[in-house]
């Protein structure tokens, strides 16, 4: 899942998480943070109807209903 807050972790798309990952069974979510502007990104996505919940509301509303979902990030790095 690429993650933006201010988007991801609005009512709305939080209830529509919920439905894609009871239709879907999937068993892992990979948080990837969308690296993008984010004043040009918010111009053009719709304003939010809800209200926002923050990435930990986001996240632990998820886990409560899907605690058989894994929920990770897994960024990596180089070493030299």
């Amino acid at each position: 899942m690429l993650f933006f807050p201010g988007l991801n972790d609005r009512e709305e798309e939080i209830a529509a998480w919920k439905e894609f990952l009871a239709e879907t069974k999937i068993d892992m979510i990979q948080i990837r943070n969308l690296n993008i502007d984010p004043d040009s990104f918010l111009e053009i996505m719709p304003k939010a109807k809800g209200k926002l919940c923050g990435v930990k509301t986001f996240l632990k509303e998820i886990h409560e209903v899907f605690p058989q979902i894994v929920i990770g990030s897994f960024s990596h790095y180089i070493e030299k």
